[in-house]
């Protein structure tokens, strides 16, 4: 994932990477998917709880339960691998707002990347605002969000961006660091889709087309 540049209500896009990848069903319970999380040791004990609060609240109120397992233990269901990457390097001028993208890659499962880096320098920049939460709250706040964000690219592959919600392509950097902001919700028509693509499970197979380079999101 990638981050925004440091200034005012810096537009932040997140993106997702196609490719192949093979996929489990868990059928005895189609609302659930584990996540593999993997924090780089720049993430407090105290973020990694926020991030998963945040995450698990955003999709618990589209009716789907995100179960959070470490990434050594692995899953025999649905599942996605999500890494922290601490240092993700300079961004260009096209991916410079990237705060994470979902990779599917040829024989192996999906993994999201979620540029820590950058979401801590977001998360830093809150420092100031008023009524603005902890370091460690602020910081889980942008990786839950973020974290969100790509499971929604994980189980919405025909829908990969939309105007409003969770799934817009771009958030203003006061957004992701607003503990009571409500513009990252599951709109209805995502949350059917995200349903019946659990009910029904992925191909296990899916076309290998080339990975295109990263590149900022549409709104």
């Amino acid at each position: 994932m990638c981050y925004s540049p440091p200034v005012p209500r810096a537009a932040v896009t997140l993106a997702l990477l196609l490719g192949l990848a093979t996929l489990d069903v868990q059928a005895h319970d189609g609302s659930v998917v584990t996540v593999l999380l993997t924090t780089a040791p720049g993430v407090t004990p105290a973020a990694r709880m926020a991030l998963m609060r945040e995450a698990t609240g955003i999709w618990s109120r589209a009716g789907i339960r995100l179960k959070w397992v470490a990434a050594t233990l692995g899953s025999n269901g649905l599942s996605l691998r999500v890494v922290t990457v601490e240092r993700t390097g300079p961004g260009g001028s096209d991916d410079a707002a990237l705060l994470g993208e979902l990779v599917r890659g040829a024989g192996t499962a999906p993994v999201a990347l979620i540029a820590l880096d950058k979401a801590s320098a977001i998360a830093a920049r809150g420092h100031g605002r008023p009524g603005a939460p902890g370091p460690d709250e602020r910081l889980g706040l942008v990786l839950g969000r973020v974290i969100a964000h790509e499971i929604g690219h994980f189980l919405l592959t025909t829908s990969p961006h939309q105007h409003d919600g969770l799934m817009r392509a771009r958030f203003a950097e006061d957004e992701l660091i607003d503990l009571w902001s409500t513009q990252f919700e599951v709109g209805r028509a995502m949350r059917a889709v995200a349903l019946a693509t659990l009910a029904r499970g992925f191909p296990s197979r899916l076309p290998a087309p080339a990975l295109p380079a990263a590149t900022a999101g549409q709104p």
